[in-house]
């Protein structure tokens, strides 16, 4: 078995799957500034952002959105997803892990879910969700508490993962 904190972080993730991923998070350094992944907590003019969007910030850069300007496009995939459920856009409290199947069938793009843990001072990912692979485009993202971030290079974001059933490498 892993290093007992690799272990209770599999036991926090596990809670997850009816919690909505939302945002407004502080991510700490070592996912701020991995050199694989977009950390999406900030607009380009530096201002914080204020709603639960990080998942369509995600897709509409997975669709080639480049980083300054995926606002629209993060709000037309939201308003996408949204008539599925009947949401109110305005109260949207963000996507539940469980709910990843529904947005994978409506985008038909496979999500892969991992979290970024600090091991010896160095980030070791773990798989947090697999997808069920229906689709050919594969989307991977990481999830800090109850915020996503988009991986644009899973080479740079790692070079290995843990695995959450069994806590190996």
């Amino acid at each position: 078995m892993g290093s007992g904190h690799s272990y209770l972080h599999h036991i926090f993730v596990s809670l997850l799957p009816d919690i909505p991923i939302a945002g407004g998070v502080k991510l700490p350094f070592f996912i701020v500034n991995d050199k694989g992944l977009h950390a999406l907590v900030k607009y380009w003019n530096g201002r914080n952002y204020v709603d639960n969007l990080c998942l369509f910030r995600c897709l509409a850069l997975f669709d080639g959105e480049p980083l300054q300007c995926c606002e629209r496009a993060a709000k037309d995939k939201f308003y996408q997803y949204c008539p599925v459920w009947a949401l109110n856009p305005n109260k949207f409290p963000g996507v539940t892990l469980r709910e990843l199947v529904e947005v994978e069938d409506i985008f038909e793009i496979n999500v892969v879910v991992y979290a970024l843990e600090l091991d010896d001072q160095s980030p070791t990912p773990t798989v947090v969700q697999l997808s069920r692979k229906k689709y050919e485009r594969t989307m991977h993202v990481n999830l800090q508490e109850s915020h996503f971030s988009y991986i644009f290079d899973i080479a740079k974001y790692c070079q290995r993962y843990g695995c959450p059933r069994c806590s190996e490498f």
